[in-house]
């Protein structure tokens, strides 16, 4: 009939949302399963939901996989790029094999002489300069969660210090500048109670400037002072111990590193790569990388599986090149020598992601009768000293000689074209920088001023 219905039936329809296997285990059978994936396979896994997201990025996860064994060797990089004061941290991705930034600052980073020390899932930045002056500031990089906590600072500030890792202990030397004697030169932080105290150390002399340490498997430490004098410390004995042995040329080495306690690696500044037998500091060169002769070689580090990693600046560009190595010891008994082999290199930084201050190449000068000069925008590499500007004096980078040609053919008289950026007294505009035209990042105008002075 019209206007009149019946309902004969009605069932309840159940939705259901079909959900992944995974999410359907136990929790802590996801998270076995989860931890054994590559760090590649795990950033896949995560696009998947959000559940699957919020599982990948859990710090339970990252610490079982580091305690199951399952994490892969990844390579940090503490970048400090032009002109910005402050280092960012890098990771080199095992694929690509480029840089990627992961990590934006959270606290103010010191913009040079700080002392790095790796623990676990996370690395340690201690000390170093802030706005010009020494910090004791500590932080720790968390390699899994890619964020920044502080940590207690040391009982001294410091900078250019060396640290060491021994006997689950972090060893902090020097860095105090004119304040250091033998009750304040070294401090030691116990990772457990997260508690700084001074250490008293026996040193042949006061102050003793460490050039470069490093740490073998027996625990103990060896360095170069700046005089190239070699000694050794156990850090049970507080007693730094002179080998006998010295460096002739300590100011071309860097960056040493061990393999377990039976050799020492470092680069120097003409691309080469050395080894040295711990007793005897005879420094050898490690065969085979003669396409490397020439490269200055600003950075090398290695990992426990006999691989080398060096980085340098490419030559007219405003790219960072890196290099991995992997080390081979000459099986004849008779020969004592070191073979690398190149495994790849290449770009790994370019000047289109190394900040947005260096989106342009270069920058262009121009003037009547002259061709266009191009200024580079990255960092020169020579400094020139007794500059002075008003009443401040001091070094300033210097473009080099093709700038200096231009400007002096110009003008006709001798000119060096020279920039600066230099940290704001921290009590008027703290974390800015200046350069040569202005004493502050930002000043002020008034228009009256100028009318009523004209107007006397």
């Amino acid at each position: 009939m019209k206007g009149r219905f019946e309902i004969r039936g009605c069932s309840e329809l159940e939705l259901t949302r079909k959900v992944c296997g995974l999410l359907w285990l136990p929790d802590a059978v996801a998270m076995s399963c989860l931890a054994q994936l590559s760090r590649l396979d795990l950033a896949a896994v995560a696009i998947a939901s959000k559940e699957h997201r919020n599982l990948v990025a859990s710090h339970a996860l990252g610490h079982l996989r580091w305690r199951m064994g399952c994490t892969e060797p990844s390579l940090y990089v503490y970048l400090h790029m032009f002109p910005d004061p402050s280092p960012q941290w890098f990771i080199l991705h095992p694929v690509q094999r480029r840089l990627k930034r992961v990590f934006s600052r959270l606290y103010p980073a010191p913009e040079a002489g700080s002392c790095i020390v790796a623990r676990h899932w996370g690395i340690y930045v201690i000390g170093g300069l802030v706005n010009g002056k020494p910090t004791s500031e500590v932080t720790f990089f968390d390699c899994v969660k890619h964020t920044v906590n502080r940590f207690p600072p040391m009982k001294m500030a410091r900078s250019g210090a060396s640290a060491s890792m021994a006997n689950g202990k972090i060893h902090v030397f020097g860095g105090c500048w004119d304040v250091a004697d033998s009750s304040n030169w070294a401090e030691v932080f116990d990772i457990e109670t997260k508690t700084w105290d001074f250490l008293f150390v026996f040193t042949p002399k006061m102050p003793l400037n460490i050039q470069w340490s490093v740490v073998t498997d027996k625990k103990e430490v060896y360095v170069v002072d700046e005089d190239g004098d070699n000694l050794s410390l156990s850090p049970g004995k507080c007693v730094f111990v002179a080998t006998g042995k010295t460096d002739s040329e300590p100011q071309y080495r860097t960056d040493w590193c061990c393999f377990g306690s039976s050799f020492f690696f470092c680069g120097d500044t003409r691309g080469r790569i050395l080894w040295c037998l711990p007793d005897d500091l005879d420094w050898k060169q490690v065969k085979g990388l003669e396409e490397l002769s020439g490269y200055d070689i600003c950075k090398l580090c290695c990992n426990s599986a006999w691989r080398i990693f060096i980085f340098w600046k490419a030559p007219l560009t405003l790219e960072l090149w890196c290099a991995e190595i992997s080390l081979l010891k000459d099986a004849r008994p008779e020969e004592c020598e070191l073979w690398g082999k190149i495994e790849w290199s290449g770009a790994v930084l370019s000047h289109s992601c190394i900040s947005p201050f260096l989106a342009a190449v270069s920058s262009g000068v121009r003037a009547p009768g002259m061709d266009a000069l191009k200024v580079s925008l990255a960092k020169p590499d020579k400094i020139a000293h007794g500059v002075s500007v008003w009443e401040w004096s001091g070094s300033a980078l210097d473009e080099g000689d093709e700038a200096s040609q231009w400007f002096t053919d110009f003008f006709g008289k001798p000119c060096r074209l020279l920039i600066q950026t230099r940290p704001v007294d921290p009590n008027y505009a703290p974390g800015h920088i200046a350069m040569f035209s202005d004493m502050y990042p930002f000043l002020l105008y008034i228009t009256g001023q100028p009318k009523r002075i004209i107007q006397i």
